[in-house]
């Protein structure tokens, strides 16, 4: 393959190599590029690990729903947005309790 077939990869100016042709980024950097990723998947499930713990510690506390979600810092938009995506799997007493809470009584 002549030089003028290469393209300079997207991260050129840190690693100063050129591709293929075929794909954005050089042998190395898409190695990098995986290797970010599976890092950034494993940090979002030990993320999601420890936001599932701390709601069993809150849970287990005996706090009342609006005590839960007043500890997380939930708002109105991030109760509203989770209304909207169906996200809650809560009962209709604590679902009442919480619209109450954030002022949305006639939420549905």
């Amino acid at each position: 393959m002549s030089e003028e077939q290469y393209i300079q990869c997207r991260n050129y100016s840190s690693c100063g190599d050129f591709t293929d042709g075929e794909s954005e980024f050089c042998e190395n950097c898409q190695e990098d590029q995986s290797e970010t990723k599976q890092q950034e998947e494993a940090e979002r499930l030990l993320y999601a690990a420890e936001q599932q713990l701390q709601g069993y510690c809150l849970g287990k506390s005996g706090l009342s729903i609006v005590e839960v979600v007043n500890a997380m810092g939930l708002v109105r938009s991030e109760w509203e947005a989770l209304l909207e995506q169906g996200l809650v799997h809560l009962d209709e007493s604590d679902r009442e309790q919480l619209n109450a809470y954030f002022n949305m009584p006639d939420y549905d």
